[in-house]
């Protein structure tokens, strides 16, 4: 059953019958009481029902019980464009020439990106290099303490051992 629209004094009929048109409450013989017209059915029309529990729910058929109100359907209209015919040449060359040097734009700085990359992705590479010789020289140092070595040679081997702690400590 829907939400009748119930007649008023003169003065507020006007108000009502626009009221339920716009609103697309219906009479209780499902005649729209401003238009004289009948609901649309299927997706032209949503139903807001009352649920025993209390809350509401909007489906595309009506409601069993009596807490049924019709809806009319949103049709939103797509988006309105200006014909070229109203843009004048000057104003058209403007835009092509922004659309041109936002495009070289977007070129020149899709090559700074690539390139910031290439170069991020060659220091990564130098560092992994670095940090492999540095272990790798560590473990031929050590080799070197463990086979032996002159007195003269230990201030060699202990300055040697600090510097390539140090560039394991900065690549790896």
């Amino acid at each position: 059953m829907t939400t009748p629209c119930l007649p008023a004094p003169a003065a507020l009929l006007i108000v009502t019958a626009f009221l339920c048109s716009a609103s697309g409450v219906t009479s209780a013989g499902g005649v729209n009481s401003a238009s004289g017209e009948k609901p649309a059915s299927g997706a032209d029309t949503i139903y807001r029902c009352r649920m025993p529990s209390g809350h509401v729910e909007f489906r595309q058929f009506p409601c069993s019980g009596d807490a049924t109100e019709t809806l009319p359907a949103y049709h939103p209209t797509p988006a309105q464009t200006l014909p070229m015919a109203l843009v004048s040449d000057a104003e058209r060359a403007r835009l092509e020439q922004a659309d041109r040097q936002r495009r070289a734009e977007q070129v020149q700085s899709d090559a700074a990106r690539g390139q910031a990359r290439r170069s991020a992705a060659r220091q990564r590479a130098q560092r992994s290099a670095a940090c492999l010789m540095a272990r790798a020289g560590q473990k031929s140092l050590a080799r070197q303490r463990r086979k032996g070595y002159s007195l003269a040679e230990a201030r060699d081997l202990d300055r040697r051992e600090r510097e390539l702690a140090a560039a394991e400590r900065d690549n790896c």
